[in-house]
């Protein structure tokens, strides 16, 4: 039985989990600066014949290198990695792999539906998709960049945490500032959806990334969360090159 090593290296750190039979199992969690010895004897010890790495940090040589040793085919998701759609996006030599692979992943869930995929981590990226073609997206500060931003770039604004009071207009600077992040986050995302539906079709809205569930929660539209969805993606980007051979 084909065991699959599925690989969503971060800014902050990596996700990796193992696909078998096409099940995909609950991911597990690399801290940014961690050795990645740990995920490869994971894969040693489940039997592990073929990866898949989507990174965001640059080539990850010697994670690949330490994996083909053990006799695992690796593939590096890049531009020149053959897609299960097609796509529109003119510099895919900048496309980030993360992005890809999310539209990917929520494409098998619900194929032949226009989306908006929505990645909550270091940065906010909505990707729009339409059947069997990836038309582009955003990229905005994320919710704790934009806390830290408006910390570190005045003099006297304080740094506030996520978690808080959410009113719909702070009546404290802390309040203020929390409100000013997520709900500007909030209004990104609701507008989006407004846009994409005059232009393309009313889309199913996805989150996915560490902030989604937090941002769901306040969101007037209807979301579905799936903090699977880059390595759901990356196991339907696989297993679509293997069909290929």
């Amino acid at each position: 039985m084909s065991c699959r090593l599925l690989v969503d290296i971060g800014n902050s750190g990596a996700k990796y989990s193992f696909a078998i039979s096409g099940e995909i199992e609950s991911p597990k969690r690399v801290a940014g600066g961690e050795p990645l010895t740990t995920l490869c004897d994971d894969a040693k010890r489940r039997g592990a014949d073929k990866a898949i790495i989507s990174s965001v940090a640059g080539k990850p040589a010697d994670l690949i290198s330490a994996l083909k040793k053990q006799g695992i085919k690796v593939t590096l998701l890049d531009k020149d990695t053959p897609l299960p759609f097609a796509t529109s996006y003119k510099t895919p030599e900048t496309l980030g792999a993360d992005r890809v692979a999310a539209v990917a992943g929520a494409s098998t869930l619900w194929p032949g539906e226009n989306l908006l995929v929505v990645d909550a981590g270091s940065c906010i990226t909505m990707e729009a998709y339409v059947p069997n073609t990836y038309i582009g997206g955003n990229i905005a500060p994320g919710l704790r960049m934009r806390l830290r931003a408006m910390h570190e770039h005045t003099a006297l604004l304080p740094e506030v945490e996520p978690d808080g009071e959410l009113p719909l207009f702070g009546s404290t600077t802390s309040t203020a500032l929390r409100c000013g992040a997520l709900r500007g986050i909030q209004y990104e995302i609701e507008g989006c959806a407004r846009a994409m539906e005059l232009q393309y079709g009313r889309p199913r809205v996805i989150l996915t990334g560490g902030d989604a569930p937090l941002i769901n929660k306040i969101l007037n539209i209807e979301a579905t969360v799936d903090r699977s969805l880059v390595l759901r993606g990356l196991n339907h980007i696989l297993q679509y090159n293997e069909d290929k051979i």
